[in-house]
């Protein structure tokens, strides 16, 4: 039975990890980049730098610079394609995000958005950056202006709009699946506290919801759903793997921004398997204890009726004996008439005679005393 929970268990786990890495899908893009101090420059002079100074990203790699309190400016080339495109950059918690598409050598479209902003200041309803592209007949240029607090990481991809919401609805899919685990897990192990008053399962709930909140934050949701029209996203502690990822010690990748996610899953479900397991375990000390106390009952009860029915039958006997036992008595009768000469020794006396004569008679005899002979009386 074990094995078979076990296996499934591993099974679901799996599955879990699949859409959670498949879900990172998009179509990265090489392009070009450089730092400036904040507010040194604007879209027109970082326009007129020389390529000299620019840096690029080859395509599938992230611009990943921890934390810095410079501008970074993004020159993304986007050729012409009979499709209507949109440009994504995947990391929600950018403070400021500028974008300005070029078109013939003019600024043709801006916009300017972050979570520092109302969430409706985004063009495209979305847990992260999103921007259309505003032409599919000929090539255009997005510069993008970026200014944070925190981790510096700008992932950048141009995907075709299909291809866009096919791939969006494998990560919605995972981001509540994910959501749906923190949830019931959190309700049914408030209900295990309710229930059992055990403060563990309090502090289990709590570590559900924090870690939940951790991650469910760092992938834009928390800022889209609860509080779209306030700045600046809360700061929230990650795990380890991602915050090395946002120091830039680490390459950003699916993994690092994916993996902690479904560690959480991982960590939420098996952890709900320990306390099952541990409640299964005090369940069944108790019904142990029960037993126990009923076998220590049961034989009390065994002993105090072999002691009544010991008890009851020594009394029997005794009730026997004193049947079995017959009583005979004799007596002597003699009466003294008082006067001067009397003398209470000579009533003991005659009592006596008779008495002895009874004796004599046998069992049950009554011996009555008379002044000339002692005649005898049966009884």
């Amino acid at each position: 039975m074990n094995g078979r929970i076990s296996r499934r268990t591993g099974i679901f786990l799996t599955l879990l990890l699949c859409l959670a890495f498949n879900a990172a899908h998009a179509e990265p893009v090489s392009f070009q980049w450089l730092s400036v101090p904040q507010g040194a420059r604007d879209v027109e002079a970082v326009r007129a730098i020389g390529p000299d100074q620019w840096q690029t990203v080859p395509a599938g790699q992230t611009l990943n610079r921890g934390f810095s309190d410079d501008e970074f400016w993004l020159q993304v080339p986007v050729p012409a394609q009979p499709a209507n495109r949109v440009l994504e950059v995947g990391y929600p918690l950018l403070d400021e995000v500028s974008v300005y598409w070029e078109l013939d050598g003019r600024i043709i479209e801006s916009h300017h958005t972050g979570d520092t902003r109302p969430f409706d200041s985004r063009p495209i309803v979305h847990r992260n950056f999103v921007f259309l592209v505003p032409s599919n007949t000929e090539p255009v240029t997005a510069w993008i202006r970026v200014q944070t607090q925190g981790s510096v990481q700008v992932p950048v991809a141009v995907t075709p709009s299909a291809e866009f919401l096919a791939n969006e609805q494998i990560s919605y899919g995972w981001q509540t699946m994910f959501l749906g685990i923190v949830v019931a897990l959190a309700l049914y192990n408030l209900f295990l506290f309710l229930i059992v008053r055990h403060q563990t399962y309090l502090w289990y709930v709590l570590a559900v919801i924090f870690s939940g909140a951790v991650q469910l934050n760092f992938n834009g949701l928390l800022f889209q759903w609860f509080w779209p029209d306030l700045p600046w996203t809360p700061l929230l502690l990650g795990h380890l793997v991602l915050a090395v990822s946002k120091l830039g010690w680490i390459p950003r990748s699916p993994f690092t921004e994916l993996a902690p996610q479904a560690g959480v899953a991982v960590e939420v479900i098996l952890l709900s398997f320990a306390l099952a397991y541990r409640i299964n375990m005090e369940r069944r000390r108790r019904q142990q204890a029960q037993e126990h106390a009923l076998d220590v009952q049961r034989q009390a009860n065994l002993t105090l009726e072999s002691r009544v029915r010991e008890r009851t039958g020594e009394l029997e006997q005794a009730y026997e004996r004193l049947r079995a036992i017959s009583l005979t008595i004799n007596l002597g009768v003699a009466t003294l008439t008082p006067n001067r000469q009397s003398d209470c020794q000579e009533l003991i006396r005659r009592a006596d005679e008779a008495l002895y004569a009874a004796k004599a008679e046998g069992r049950n005899r009554v011996v009555i005393w008379h002044p000339k002979a002692v005649a005898p009386t049966t009884g």
